[in-house]
């Protein structure tokens, strides 16, 4: 069945679209083959096509009858002949008016790089902006000129200024289709998307390379202006967010409007005043209570009029959680995304595999002392788990650290602060049980304990920003060892001893 290419024949695939369940060696091949699915998928939508216009142009289009048809009798004497070059002609105006329908039904998909052109090319011959955007990054938020200001900065436009700087992005005039351009043409490797839906044209360009892992940009249908962007970093998950600042006159006061009778009257209820930090840290401690605050794709952005949650992708039961957990925060508004087949893949697969391939000479001796039984592999597994568990919780604290910095800390009240150290010491007693369960595994390779005095931090935040590049270093050291020398051995316990002051620090500050 297979041709030489070692792909299902045409006729084969042909067959799959009449009788959509095929056998047992072609569903194997199909499963383990992408370009025949794309194949077997291509046939059956031409097939789609022309039955659509089969029965919606052609066959409307044919008068009726004017008479019964009478039996088809051949003479035996002179054999029906077809005519090749009358079927051939018709086969090919079928063909046609199917291509005309087809375009017609699927207008041809916006090519991200046309769609960029066209839109820089827009920008150059419109006025220069002289409007204001805002940009976002945790709890850092700057309103500015679209235009890069001129003089001194900020010490927060300044700080904005170095991540932009750090992801490759322009800071003069970010919020445009050339600044999106110029940061996507220096990117090796890049996979775009586009969407238009609503007027808008959304263009999400994905890097496989580089400190940014996707760049999504907004765009209005009508004259390409870009509105929005979103830059998502590849370490830690930082997200940037950039929109426009809409230039509106105050709103002329309304009259009250007067109900009509039977019809349902929509009430929109907006906060008085601007949501606060306690607010934020409510929707944070909602979240927390469900355990939505470890590494899912849970967005939180607090603006000068609501709080907005974004949640990307997740099963329906976890959605379901998500909005029970926030169905009280009246100041909530809550966005979520359908989920797609790459969002419910487990994660870390391509790690474990990783791991799995290569051997560990660190590992492995450190088994050999252990003996009982306990092999490599499986001492290897548990380490890695419980690496990454004390990842999960480190990052965390991080993302805690970044939304309530020093300088928001005390505007909590006391029942508020009170409940950012509840939650503080949820992530620490478990990120101390992990790094106590990685010394009692490793401890028949550690040398003598030395001393664990090092830079002490200036607050909790400072102990929890360094967290997550403790753990990679010492999983690093860990995990990716290519030797079991005695200088391997003593950074290890450096870099524990390391990881543990910071815990404990944080463990202090959090119980003050």
């Amino acid at each position: 069945m297979n041709s030489p290419a070692s792909h299902l024949d045409p006729e084969a695939l042909l067959r799959m679209v009449d009788e959509p369940v095929p056998d047992a060696a072609s569903a194997a091949h199909l499963d383990s083959c992408a370009e025949c699915r794309d194949r077997l998928k291509a046939f059956a939508e031409v097939s789609r096509d022309y039955d659509r216009f089969h029965q919606s142009v052609l066959k409307p289009s044919f008068p009726p009858p004017p008479k019964p048809w009478e039996p088809l009798v051949l003479s035996p004497t002179r054999p029906a002949r077809m005519l090749p070059t009358r079927w051939l002609l018709a086969a090919a105006a079928i063909a046609v008016l199917v291509i005309a329908v087809r375009l017609l039904e699927h207008p041809v998909p916006v090519r991200a790089a046309v769609l960029l052109r066209k839109a820089v090319a827009a920008e150059r011959v419109a006025r220069p902006s002289h409007g204001r955007i805002q940009i976002r990054a945790g709890s850092r938020l700057l309103d500015r000129d679209a235009q890069v200001p001129r003089g001194p900065e900020s010490a927060g436009a300044a700080a904005l200024h170095t991540l932009f700087d750090s992801a490759g992005y322009p800071w003069d005039n970010p919020l445009s289709a050339e600044a999106f351009s110029n940061w996507r043409a220096n990117v090796a490797e890049v996979h775009d998307e586009v969407e238009e839906t609503g007027g808008v044209y959304v263009l999400r360009t994905g890097a496989r390379q580089g400190p940014l892992s996707d760049a999504t940009l907004s765009l209005r249908a009508s004259d390409l202006h870009a509105f929005a962007c979103k830059l998502r970093f590849r370490s830690g998950g930082e997200i940037i967010y950039m929109s426009e600042i809409p230039v509106t006159a105050p709103p002329a006061p309304e009259p009250n409007p007067v109900p009509v009778p039977g019809q349902s009257q929509r009430l929109e209820i907006r906060p008085s005043v601007p949501p606060t930090a306690g607010d934020e840290l409510r929707v944070v401690a909602a979240l927390h209570g469900i355990g939505a605050d470890l590494g899912e794709p849970v967005e939180i952005e607090r603006n000068s009029a609501t709080i907005v949650v974004r949640v990307g992708g997740l099963e329906e039961r976890r959605r379901q959680q998500i909005r029970k957990a926030l169905s009280e925060l009246d100041f909530v508004m809550l966005q979520i995304e359908a989920a797609s087949s790459n969002d419910l893949k487990p994660p870390d697969s391509a790690k474990a595999g990783t791991a799995a391939e290569r051997s560990n000479p660190l590992i492995g001796g450190l088994a050999s002392q252990l003996g009982g039984g306990v092999s490599a592999s499986d001492l290897r597994d548990q380490l890695i788990d419980t690496t990454d568990q004390a990842a999960q919780r480190a990052f965390a604290l991080r993302a805690l650290a970044r939304r309530f910095p020093p300088d928001v800390t005390p505007q909590l009240s006391p029942a508020d602060t009170a409940t950012l150290k509840g939650i503080l010491l949820d992530h620490v007693d478990v990120l101390i049980r992990s790094t106590r369960e990685i010394r009692r595994m490793i401890a028949p390779i550690l040398p003598a304990p030395g001393s664990t005095v090092g830079p002490s931090e200036a607050n909790w935040q400072a102990a929890a920003a360094r967290l997550p590049a403790a753990i990679d270093r010492f999983d690093r050291a860990l995990n990716g060892a290519t030797d079991s020398s005695d200088a391997r051995k003593a950074q290890l316990a450096e870099f524990l001893a390391d990881l543990e002051r910071l815990t404990t620090t944080l463990r202090s500050e959090a119980s003050q």
